[in-house]
C-alpha cells in the first residue's frame, strides 16, 4: 500500500502538468475561435450605430474594386499581433457602452462625434505604425509603372521618412469628419506667397 501511494505521489506533478496543457490548449482553441467570430463584418456591424460606417465602407475601394479583394472591418481596425488584438477587443467594451447609451444612435449624433472617433482611431493606427494597412500594402511591393509618378514619389519619400500609412491616407473607407482639416493643407495656407522679384 505504501508503495502505491509513493508511486501516485511521483506521478501527480506530471498529471497536473498534463491537465494544465490540455486545459491550456482548449482555452487557446476556444479563444481563437471566439476572436474569429467577433472579427467578422456581421458581428462588427450588428449594432445599430455601425450602419453608418458600414454604408460608407461599402462605397469605398476597400469593399468593391477590380481585384475583388474586400477588406473586413477587423482588417483595418484590429492590429495583427495577438496582444494588440486582445487589447482592441477590450476597448470594444467602450463602443458597446456608447451603443447602449445611444451616444451615436442617430446620423446627427454620429456626425457630432465623428471627429473624436476618427482622431482616436487615427492615433491608434499611427502608434502601431499602420500595421493593419501593412498586412495588405507594402512599400516594397508597390510597382512604379502602375502608380502615378507623383503618388509613387510620395510613397518613396514616406518610406524613406518612416511615415505611417495613416499619416497621409485618412478617409479611405469612411467619410472624413466635416470639421477636420489636413495639417499639411493648413500649414500651406499659413505660408505667405513668395513676393515677386524686382
Amino acid at each position: 500500500m505504501a508503495r502505491a501511494s509513493g508511486r501516485f505521489r511521483s506521478r501527480w506533478p506530471w498529471a497536473v502538468l498534463l491537465l494544465g496543457l490540455v486545459l491550456g490548449a482548449l482555452a487557446f482553441a476556444g479563444g481563437s475561435f471566439a476572436l474569429q467570430r467577433v472579427e467578422t463584418n456581421a458581428f462588427c456591424t450588428s449594432c445599430h450605430t455601425m450602419q453608418t460606417p458600414l454604408a460608407e465602407m461599402k462605397l469605398s475601394l476597400h469593399h468593391g474594386n477590380r481585384s475583388g479583394v474586400a477588406a473586413q472591418c477587423a482588417d483595418c481596425h484590429v492590429p495583427p499581433d495577438t496582444a494588440g488584438r486582445l487589447l482592441r477587443h477590450l476597448q470594444g467594451a467602450r463602443e458597446l457602452w456608447h451603443e447602449q447609451q445611444g451616444t451615436i444612435s442617430t446620423p446627427e449624433k454620429f456626425e457630432a462625434r465623428r471627429l473624436l472617433m476618427a482622431t482616436r482611431e487615427w492615433d491608434r493606427m499611427q502608434a502601431g505604425g499602420s500595421a493593419e494597412c501593412r498586412r495588405c500594402h507594402a512599400f516594397e511591393a508597390m510597382a512604379p509603372d502602375v502608380q502615378k509618378k507623383s503618388a509613387y514619389a510620395k510613397h518613396q519619400r514616406a518610406q524613406a521618412e518612416g511615415k505611417s500609412c495613416i499619416a497621409c491616407h485618412k478617409g479611405i473607407a469612411h467619410d472624413l469628419p466635416r470639421d477636420w482639416q489636413d495639417p499639411e493643407d493648413a500649414a500651406a495656407a499659413r505660408v505667405p506667397p513668395a513676393s515677386p522679384a524686382g
